[in-house]
């Protein structure tokens, strides 16, 4: 005789093991004097990305206003941040910290499809 409790328990761990769980994708991104790496993202629409972002020499910012991203990241931390991918564009990322003469130049992409 099978006791109906758990069918119940046995349907219900496989309807849930069916169901499609919504991974996060971890893409880590290097600052160093100047430079992001990589110096473009690629991310789908609605995708769920979460950019890891370490401090590798000096402090900086990791900055997008089309993003609306504005987080510091000193030398020898890691900082997280969910990306939004709620639009599809094209979003330039700068430093938000005045880093020294290369401050100007430190530019990368994240391309949302």
């Amino acid at each position: 005789m099978l006791d109906v409790s758990s069918a119940k328990s046995v349907a219900s761990q496989a309807e849930a093991s069916s169901t499609p769980v919504a991974t996060m994708r971890k893409v880590q991104v290097q600052i160093s004097n100047f430079a992001y790496t990589p110096a473009t993202i690629f991310a789908k629409k609605g995708e769920k990305v979460q950019l890891q972002i370490v401090g590798t020499e000096g402090t900086h910012g990791f900055a997008s206003k089309g993003l609306n991203l504005n987080v510091r990241v000193p030398e020898g931390e890691t900082v997280v941040v969910d990306l939004p991918t709620d639009k599809a564009g094209t979003f330039e990322v700068y430093c938000s910290v005045p880093c020294g003469s290369g401050h100007k130049s430190m530019k990368a992409t994240i391309v949302i499809e």
